[in-house]
């Protein structure tokens, strides 16, 4: 049981991604940082998709060739608001550029939704306490 939580516990968590460009000749890299980890991360560059929806909240991509690439990250899962941006960014050889994000905002409906769900397990936690402690137990008078 404790090892099924454990690994329930890490599929939720958000890990960074790496992902290398085709490419041959000299090269650098991008990384895309955002402040929240978003559940559908998707990153394209030069119109190659590098990052299909992963859950996380950086992305590294090397191999990228010198001079000027365009980046388009979409960031958005199930609950978040979806959000798209693009950049022109100037790749020099052997270093990493970084793009700085902020992270999916939760959803307003998807949120009351979650938070009612909340309520009604937390009513329905107490219900089940509150018949468990109101019903009597049989006695049994056979010694």
């Amino acid at each position: 049981m404790h090892r099924l939580f454990l690994v329930a516990a890490l599929a939720a968590c958000a890990h960074d991604v790496t992902a290398h460009y085709p490419s041959d000749g000299p090269s650098g890299a991008i990384d895309i940082q955002l402040n929240n980890p978003s559940g559908a991360l998707t990153v394209a560059v030069n119109d190659h998709v590098m990052v299909d929806r992963k859950h996380s909240r950086k992305a590294h991509i090397d191999g990228i060739p010198i001079g000027d690439a365009v980046v388009q990250v979409a960031v958005g899962g199930a609950c978040e608001q979806g959000k798209t941006e693009t950049r022109t960014v100037d790749v020099q050889a052997g270093v990493t550029s970084t793009i700085v994000m902020p992270g999916p905002e939760p959803n307003t409906p998807c949120a009351i939704m979650d938070g009612a769900s909340w309520v009604f397990l937390g009513l329905e936690l107490v219900t089940l306490g509150i018949l468990e402690l109101g019903i009597p137990k049989p006695v049994s008078h056979v010694k």
